[in-house]
């Protein structure tokens, strides 16, 4: 099984940034219920979300060729999880690569009432921006040619649904 963590890429710049949106889902909703947990989405698939971001970016930019496989995450502060229908904001940086990895940055905000897509881009996108976030991801990954793991016809045709 195979879970698909992004929602919606509303702003991609290649081989550089990329902005996802990541909806809870009542299935992720459940999976913590069924172990007596908070009625919540697993804390992981949020980290996934952003892994998949990552790894969205990498293909797009190398038109479907390469493929991102997570290395080590050097800093996660967990957003809390999604109910069913709230929505996170995951913007991932990606660094240069060196000595064979790529680093890459990711910060988030919860999407509610008060601040829509739209807005959070916008504030992102900004070169100081009054976005504050309370959560960030320090991670690197290898690059890893795309056909190894997936059909990058398959991969291609999913991003045409993602990407707005």
């Amino acid at each position: 099984m195979r879970w698909c963590l992004v929602d919606r890429v509303v702003f991609f710049q290649p081989w550089a940034k990329i902005t996802i949106i990541k909806r809870g889902t009542f299935e992720e909703y459940r999976l913590m219920k069924c172990w007596g947990g908070p009625n919540l989405g697993p804390p992981l698939f949020l980290l996934e979300s952003a892994f998949q971001a990552a790894a969205w970016l990498v293909q797009a930019s190398s038109d479907f060729e390469m493929t991102l496989r997570p290395f080590e995450v050097e800093r996660f502060d967990t957003p809390p999880g999604l109910a069913p229908g709230e929505g996170l904001l995951w913007h991932v940086t990606a660094a240069p690569m060196t000595g064979g990895l790529m680093d890459f940055t990711a910060s988030s905000i919860r999407l509610n009432g008060a601040m829509d897509a739209a807005k959070a881009v916008t504030e992102f996108s900004r070169p100081n921006g009054t976005l504050t976030t309370s959560d960030g991801l320090l991670f690197k990954g290898v690059l890893t040619p795309l056909a190894d793991l997936y059909r990058p016809d398959y991969q291609r045709a999913l991003w045409r649904e993602l990407n707005c």
